[in-house]
């Protein structure tokens, strides 16, 4: 075996086991529900919030969700935001890392950056600016949780930031089960 794949193999179990002894509530969907945008945006249905918190094989997890739907005579525009609460899920802790990086990568279909978002939660932002436009905002928020924004069909991220700006961030990261 080669000696990566050995030290990812303990790495996994390290962290399969840690996770399983050091179990915490997550936090209830409904109280996450609380931390989605309200805001209005021009044009767009909001949807009701959606969600869920569930319990398998030793590992808990907890998301909550809403959708803006635009439709027009040739295209549907669609926003989804999602929050979930990260601290059982098993290699969170890698995707963390990830939106910890600073890189900028461009192609001729659009981009992918490392941003901050709010001046404080690392996070990368992506567009693409082809035949199919889309673009998405995921940053993580207290260490626990995860916020995840994708637009179809628009490419401008300025409307996933004006949503952003409609969340108490700082509210929802000092958040903790009961």
């Amino acid at each position: 075996m080669k000696p990566i794949l050995s030290i990812l193999l303990i790495f996994s179990a390290f962290l399969f086991v840690s996770a399983q002894e050091q179990q915490q509530k997550v936090v209830h969907f409904k109280k996450l529900q609380s931390f989605l945008p309200t805001t209005t945006l021009p044009g767009y249905m909001r949807g009701k919030p959606t969600g869920s918190t569930q319990k398998n094989m030793g590992f808990s997890s907890s998301e909550a969700s809403v959708r803006y739907e635009k439709a027009t005579d040739s295209t549907t525009y669609s926003i989804e935001i999602k929050i979930v609460d990260m601290s059982l899920i098993p290699y969170a802790a890698w995707a963390m890392a990830y939106q910890q990086m600073d890189f900028e990568n461009e192609t001729e279909d659009g981009y992918e950056k490392s941003v901050t978002v709010a001046k404080k939660y690392k996070g990368i932002e992506k567009a693409n600016t082809g035949d199919y436009e889309s673009c998405s905002l995921n940053f993580a928020v207290g260490n626990r949780f995860h916020v995840e924004m994708e637009a179809s069909g628009l490419d401008d991220v300025k409307i996933l930031y004006s949503l952003v700006d409609a969340m108490d961030l700082d509210k929802l990261a000092k958040l903790t089960a009961e």
